[in-house]
């Protein structure tokens, strides 16, 4: 049995493709027989036939609404993150059975009920650090807010230990909340970089990358092509430091 991954210059990584690779190996065998047209499936297999957590469902998920796909299926724990999609259907499985079992032979399956998206979001922020809560600081302060009010830049010049950093990571809750369509955009970054801990990211990020980090980790690439700090801070504040021997932090 050969399988064949098309386009072949189009490189490959990950275990996302193993559901489709052993579903499709059961069809051309014969040992099933379902209509593929218009499903997408995404999951990783373990030995027993469980279907594991994948990164980026949420990206996928969309993805497939825009080429046309209607049924997307992949495992439970990722079903969270693509039933915030509309316009396509979600079927979250624990096994490979309950997928085949579902498209061969019309039994039910836990589709994920979608939930109401856009709920009242801006409770669910969670602001660690308040600029209020910072006592003096006065011009820092006034600066910080003229450029959340405007989008600029800000540098913050100073010697170690007069407040920077925390005046740097109060910036982010002062900024305004993340729009629905914003909200999506953020986790999706941070699903397909697999730091994802909940369903959705509320909180602007606050990447703070070491003063010597690569270029790589800045901007992102690699062998393995991945996000850099500049785009995990997506709608977000970036903190770099641009001379630690002078006490010049840049926001």
């Amino acid at each position: 049995m050969v399988i064949s991954l098309a386009p072949a210059e189009v490189k490959k990584e990950g275990s996302g493709l193993d559901v489709a690779i052993a579903l499709s190996y059961l069809l051309a065998s014969g040992d099933i027989i379902f209509d593929s047209k218009d499903k997408i499936f995404l999951g990783e297999l373990s030995l027993d036939g469980r279907l594991r957590r994948v990164k980026g469902a949420l990206a996928f998920a969309r993805k497939a609404k825009e080429k046309g796909f209607r049924e997307i299926y992949l495992p439970i724990e990722n079903a969270p993150e693509a039933v915030l999609v509309e316009g396509i259907a979600v079927f979250g499985a624990e096994t490979l059975q309950e997928i085949i079992n579902h498209i061969a032979h019309d039994t039910d399956i836990n589709q994920k009920i979608k939930q109401e998206k856009k709920r009242e979001i801006k409770n669910l922020r969670n602001i660690s650090l308040d600029l209020a809560d910072i006592k003096g600081q006065e011009s820092a302060k006034r600066a910080l807010e003229i450029a959340a009010a405007g989008g600029h830049n800000i540098a913050l010049y100073g010697p170690p230990g007069t407040g920077k950093t925390m005046l740097a990571k109060a910036l982010s809750g002062i900024l305004p909340p993340l729009s629905f369509d914003e909200i999506l955009e953020v986790t999706e970054i941070h699903s397909m970089s697999g730091f994802l801990n909940d369903i959705l990211v509320f909180e602007r990020p606050f990447r703070s990358p070491h003063h010597t980090a690569s270029h790589v980790a800045i901007i992102g690439g690699g062998s393995n092509i991945k996000p850099g700090e500049v785009t995990l801070a997506h709608k977000g504040v970036l903190f770099l430091i641009v001379g630690l021997e002078r006490g010049v932090y840049a926001v």
